[in-house]
């Protein structure tokens, strides 16, 4: 992606260090705390291709 200047946003990278306070304990999904540390990071990515 970086060799065609598509912007990318790692979200698994980043949110793997807090799985255990943001994933459910009996499935793959997100609980609230996720969703939310998850929608800051793309929300911040989305201004700033915007700028």
């Amino acid at each position: 992606m970086n060799k065609h200047g598509v912007a990318t946003d790692d979200l698994f990278t980043l949110i793997t260090p807090h799985l255990e306070e943001t994933q459910n304990s009996n499935d793959i999904h997100s609980n609230g705390a996720g969703y939310e540390f998850l929608g800051q990071q793309v929300g911040e990515a989305i201004l700033k291709a915007l700028k």
